[in-house]
């Protein structure tokens, strides 16, 4: 947004975020009384004070005019933002309907490229007219921000489903996966194929009166067609594909979608059959540690995962996953007529499974795991919230790591805690993979980069901080995780700060998760500078930073009563924590050479549902 609002919209700025939760009141006073003495603007003030994030001063911007987000629109609210992009619940007065209004601010962009394949994603699904695809109905340009405006879906995406009840029966899965094959075909008739499918991008709704789906059964609208690739006589292809990227994600994306981003709808029919699994069994298909066994799997063209699929689950379903996920296009089911007829022929053996009750036996997994009843939850335990670009997956089982749960013993202090939270489906992404504009760096030097997938990572020396803002976090008592990978490189260590209440005060002890080559450490420091005390034992690395593929999974919760310090996804360590130590803020501090990051997430923690 511009530098600054005229007037009285400076207090109208700081009335907004208060009222949208981006600050306190006592916050908003701070800051109306320096703007007034120092003549700075109340919203530069709240980015360069860190109290707020440069996106977040453009969605009040959009907030307090309503009217001029996007020609023919008014805003009504807020659908949620990431690092870059920002979605509003919006009017659309011409024909009288309420919309989901996508948009980015144009000065947040560095590049055409970002441009044109917002621009791509727009005329892409505006030439797609079926019931199972999220409807386009307008974009443009307007006052330096880029617009989509698009059908709302009053519901939730498949991924939250399956963190809230757990995996699915046959049934279930396939009559969703036969909507989804559906709303692919018909893309696919328009030259389209999607390259991203996964269960964050199916949408579940209710379905309309007297449209014929099976009790019970939502209606799936497929989402996000930001990863679209056009037919090959694009020219705009060409341009907007960058050589050497896979675009999607990597537990659902083909083999082949690795190395080369021109895959043809194999690849759909490929992620589909990896959401299906996923359905079924409360996992990916290729849950490894680290994102090389993940993609060496694949590329090997593993069949591994059929042992993790729960206890009697059809030869009838098992054989057209195998099918959806051979490794070789060319034996993969080609087509979707084809593969809408499998998937009607497995119903009958389907049906018989579920109404002979064998798929509810527990489930088999890849890996030995030790479930700690005091932090796991059911036996069966699924995935709470899997961020959308998580790409590391250190994880012995994805589903426990983004639960925020654990296997293995948790190393207390000789206390009983508070009943433990759990995650929800409310996350922030702190670093959007272009960027830094929402960190602080307090000394050395930190860029971005691209790391062998491809993707965007951060990495640096010295220290780097960043406030957490999140919907529905408690002012009293924040409880939030925060996940990350971690790559030590040349570094000796890598630390995650928090519990301060100031993070630019260096002489304020703080908590902190201590990575080095010998593995990881829960402790204290008396000061930024101070000696490390560890509070946990020494937590070894199963492989050396030196030898490991991709990066470490490392993480915190603030838990009511207590720190939580998560390993490869287990809850490997406990320390108390002070009622004072509310602030929602994670500082990185990196010694002894430079180090990278990737994935840095917060989530809200709440009670298990």
């Amino acid at each position: 947004m511009a530098e600054g609002l005229a007037g009285s919209q400076e207090t109208d700025f700081l009335s907004v975020a208060v009222r949208e939760g981006m600050l306190e009141e006592s916050q908003a006073e701070k800051i109306r009384s320096d703007s007034e003495r120092t003549g700075v603007s109340a919203s530069a003030l709240c980015i360069e004070s860190g109290l707020m994030q440069p996106i977040q001063a453009d969605v009040v911007s959009g907030l307090l005019e309503p009217e001029d987000v996007a020609p023919g629109h008014r805003v009504t609210g807020l659908l949620g933002h990431g690092g870059l992009g920002i979605v509003y619940r919006a009017y659309q007065e011409k024909l009288d309907r309420t919309v989901a209004l996508k948009t980015i601010p144009i000065h947040r962009i560095e590049s055409t490229t970002a441009v044109g394949r917002f621009q791509q994603e727009a005329r892409a699904i505006g030439r797609l007219k079926h019931p199972n695809i999220v409807a386009a109905y307008d974009f443009g340009t307007h006052r330096e921000r880029l617009y989509l405006s698009m059908e709302l879906v009053e519901g939730i995406d498949l991924d939250d489903q399956i963190k809230l009840d757990g995996r699915m029966d046959e049934v279930t899965a396939w009559a969703l996966a036969e909507q989804v094959a559906a709303g692919l075909a018909h893309a696919d008739s328009h030259g389209i194929v999607h390259r991203d499918i996964k269960p964050a991008n199916l949408l579940l709704t209710e379905a309309p009166a007297g449209y014929p789906l099976p009790p019970g059964v939502p209606l799936v609208k497929v989402s996000d067609f930001g990863l679209v690739q056009l037919d090959a006589g694009s020219e705009e292809r060409a341009r907007l594909t960058v050589s050497g990227t896979s675009m999607g994600t990597p537990h659902y994306m083909a083999p082949e979608q690795i190395s080369d981003p021109s895959v043809g709808r194999e690849a759909d029919i490929y992620a589909l059959g990896a959401t299906v699994f996923h359905m079924i069994s409360g996992a990916p298909p290729f849950p490894g540690k680290t994102m090389g066994q993940v993609l060496s799997a694949k590329l090997q063209g593993s069949d591994a995962w059929g042992n993790a699929l729960p206890v009697g689950v059809s030869d009838a379903s098992i054989g057209l996953l195998r099918d959806m996920l051979a490794k070789d296009p060319a034996e993969r089911v080609s087509n979707y007529e084809t593969l809408l007829e499998r998937i009607r022929a497995v119903r009958p053996a389907a049906s018989s499974a579920v109404a002979a009750g064998k798929d509810l036996g527990e489930m088999e997994t890849l890996d030995s795991i030790s479930i700690d009843t005091d932090v796991a939850t059911e036996a069966a335990g699924l995935p709470k919230k899997t961020q959308p670009s998580l790409r590391f997956v250190l994880l012995g089982l994805v589903a426990l790591v983004c639960f925020g749960v654990a296997g293995g013993a948790l190393l207390s202090l000789g206390r009983t805690p508070a009943p433990r939270l759990t995650r929800t489906a409310v996350y922030t992404s702190l670093f959007n993979g272009q960027d830094l504009n929402d960190w602080t760096a307090e000394r050395g030097r930190w860029s971005t980069f691209k790391d062998d997938m491809g993707s965007g990572a951060m990495r640096g020396k010295g220290s780097i901080v960043r406030m957490i803002e999140l919907a529905g976090m408690s002012a009293e008592r924040p409880c939030f995780g925060v996940s990350l990978g971690v790559g030590l490189k040349e570094a000796e260590s890598f630390e995650l700060h928090f519990g301060h209440e100031d993070y630019s005060n260096r002489a304020l002890p703080r908590s902190v998760l201590r990575v080095d080559r010998e593995g990881v450490q829960l402790g204290t420091r008396p000061a930024k500078d101070g000696d490390f005390s560890a509070v946990s034992a020494l937590i070894p690395w199963e492989e050396s930073p030196d030898e490991a593929e991709g990066y470490l999974a490392v993480g915190f919760e603030a838990q009511p009563g207590e720190w939580l310090a998560l390993v490869d996804g287990k809850a490997a360590a406990s320390m108390p924590r002070d009622a004072t130590a509310n602030a929602p803020v994670v500082q990185l501090v990196v010694q002894g050479g430079e180090a990278a990051a990737v994935d840095v997430e917060a989530y809200l923690l709440g009670p298990k549902p």
